[in-house]
């Protein structure tokens, strides 16, 4: 499953094209110019844009999310959304992506297209090394409010004691 901007600065091609290269199909949901996307990638499934529910409902039904992002992703909620739904995710190897797609844990990170076409086929054979729904949701957890939040908040008190130090209050 591609969720997300149908754009190419989220990696859509190369999704496609690891699709073809792996024989695994690909779903593809989100907003975008829904001509070019059934002419650029016929063999795809395209869904156009869906709402929370069945967007929730995709994400638990994937056999893996593909994330290819081509810039810095700042967190990439999808990812963590497909975790939370026990499914794995197959990424790009850099930004947020490093943090939130441990290799062999929740997914794979890739390089290129032939990594990430060889992790749909790992996906598509079964051959997860480990990798279960149970494992990603359990990863999935440390991003839950509940437990970002007092990292957040002895980050702003830390803060706020080097302003007050600083500023002799």
């Amino acid at each position: 499953l591609f969720l997300g901007r149908v754009i190419r600065e989220k990696g859509i091609e190369e999704a496609y094209e690891a699709s073809r290269l792996s024989g695994m199909p690909l779903k593809i949901a989100g907003p975008g110019d829904e001509k070019w996307i059934k002419e650029s990638f016929p063999e795809a499934e395209y869904l156009g844009q869906v709402a929370a529910g069945k967007r929730k409902a995709l994400l638990a039904e994937a056999s893996a999310l593909v994330a290819f992002t081509h810039y810095v992703e700042p967190f990439g909620n999808v990812a963590v959304e497909a975790l939370c739904s026990g499914t794995p995710v197959l990424s790009s190897d850099w930004g947020v992506f490093t943090e939130t797609v441990p290799n062999g844990v929740a997914g794979w990170c890739c390089c290129d297209v032939l990594q990430l076409a060889a992790a749909m086929r790992r996906v598509r054979d079964g051959d997860m090394d480990g990798i279960t729904a149970a494992g990603c949701a359990a990863f999935a957890e440390r991003f839950h409010l509940k437990n970002i939040w007092p990292r957040y908040a002895a980050y702003f008190e830390y803060q706020h004691g080097l302003f007050k130090k600083e500023n002799g209050y």
